[in-house]
């Protein structure tokens, strides 16, 4: 059981870690002319062929669906991941990858704020203290207080606020789906789909098509699709159904470390001392509110055995 979750443990680390290298081939395609909506359609649409193809390799029952309103349910998660992912795209390339990443981990507070108002949740004074400090720490990332809104990228900012939005209602989906019994690859295999779909009208396609008859920006696409998403999307897929959720949320920390790293290495971003603590004033946020999942969790393991 322990070695099990140790190697859950560094498949979830792993697939943080290559996550945190994204930045470097969206803005090598960005270089080369692609539109972050292109970057989507190319991301989306070859990570949901691969998708495919692994499922039937291996479980080709992962293609039924019950009825029209699981496609409905699919169709509405489809269509928020596809908001997160050209959200998130136009951050990464319009601000530093650092603050990219952290502004996306805001979707717990997000998570919380629809848990308020939609599942009637209590909110403690726990959960608002780590609000409190959430955006404090967000004041302080993004350099408000130093720079003036004259010098910020406002619409960088915003992509990436949005995204953790975008993000966080795509995560309640993909748990509603998981409770109507939807097998996760399922659910990603239509969401991906269709949120592949959504990204054409608003793509250039033969610019697209194009790019793939370049020797560089190919091998900057397959890096992007293969080595940076679908591969590190299973690890972590495998390694999640193994852990607790505070022992993932913990381990994800890896991302924004190692966004931090390719930001000042590969593209001279340096972080200020404020830069700093605010993003650990977030970090130490999600941590409280981490607490809380933890404490929910092992209640839920609890009743499990006590059934069995």
């Amino acid at each position: 059981m322990i070695g099990n979750e140790k190697g859950a443990m560094a498949m979830v680390a792993a697939g943080a870690i290559v996550f945190g290298f994204l930045g470097v081939p969206i803005r090598a395609l960005n270089e080369f002319g692609m539109s972050a909506m292109e970057i989507a359609l190319v991301r989306l649409g070859l990570t949901t062929l691969g998708i495919i193809a692994v499922a039937i390799a291996t479980d080709r029952s992962a293609f039924r669906i019950g009825s029209m309103k699981d496609l409905l349910l699919f169709i509405l998660i489809g269509f928020f991941k596809f908001m997160s992912d050209v959200t998130y795209l136009n951050a990464q390339i319009s601000i530093e990858l650092s603050l990219a990443t952290l502004l996306q981990m805001t979707a717990p507070y997000y998570v919380l704020a629809f848990s308020f108002f939609l599942f009637k949740e209590k909110v403690t004074a726990k959960r608002l203290f780590a609000v409190l400090i959430a955006f404090v720490g967000c004041v302080l990332v993004t350099g408000v207080l130093t720079t003036g809104t004259s010098d910020m990228n406002i619409f960088g900012i915003v992509c990436a606020l949005l995204s953790g939005l975008f993000y966080s209602v795509y995560l309640v989906g993909c748990k509603i789906s998981s409770n109507h019994g939807h097998h996760p690859t399922t659910t990603m295999i239509y969401v991906f789909l269709i949120a592949s779909l959504l990204t054409i009208p608003f793509a250039n396609v033969p610019h697209v098509a194009g790019m793939f008859l370049q020797l560089d920006s190919l091998m900057y696409i397959l890096l992007l699709v293969f080595v940076m998403t679908l591969i590190p999307y299973y690890m972590e897929m495998w390694g999640v159904e193994k852990l607790s959720p505070n022992i993932v949320t913990m381990i994800a920390m890896l991302e924004l470390v190692t966004s931090c790293f390719v930001g000042f290495v590969f593209f001279d971003e340096v972080l200020s001392p404020l830069n700093i603590l605010g993003m650990c004033l977030i970090v130490a946020s999600i941590i409280v509110m981490d607490l809380r999942f933890k404490r929910k969790y092992r209640a839920y393991k609890e009743r499990n055995t006590e059934a069995a």
